[in-house]
């Protein structure tokens, strides 16, 4: 029974985030052709299984989660549903952080709408310090590359 169970985990390690991938790409098409309610119901497709995987504590699995946490911040925030939007990005960022990604450079994007996001919403200070931790990873991620 444990093996089974093992092995079940397994499996879902595997798909979850080709799954998710996949997903995302017809909700992207649907988004684009204006159905945006099929979409909405695919977005909470992708962040229930991306919730699913995160329970598997794989970095591949939480770095699904905060994709998809990002994803969905975005599309609130874009109809204007800014509290939600919000929680999302915080849930984004804390995923990133719980995979081990502080530094991700995926992260300087959500950094940056998250302080968007707050800027709108009055809170100088909170948006001032999710852009300066974006200017810092940005720096950090092409510091690399000017050394060759």
């Amino acid at each position: 029974m444990i093996l089974l169970l093992t092995g079940l985990w397994a499996a879902v390690a595997l798909i979850a985030e080709p799954l998710a991938s996949m997903i995302g790409i017809a909700r992207y098409r649907l988004v684009e052709n204006g159905d945006y309610e099929p979409a909405e119901r695919l977005e909470q497709l992708i962040l229930h299984v991306a919730s699913l995987a995160r329970a598997l504590r794989t970095p591949g699995a939480m770095r699904l989660e905060a994709l998809a946490l990002a994803d969905r911040a975005e599309t609130d925030r874009n109809e204007g549903e800014l509290s939600q939007a919000e929680s999302f990005y915080v849930r984004s960022i804390q995923a990133y952080r719980d995979a081990g990604m502080d530094d991700d450079p995926r992260l300087v994007a959500v950094l940056t709408n998250y302080a968007s996001l707050l800027s709108r919403l009055g809170r100088t200070q909170g948006a001032e310090r999710a852009d300066e931790r974006a200017r810092y990873i940005g720096q950090r991620s092409i510091a690399p590359l000017q050394t060759k």
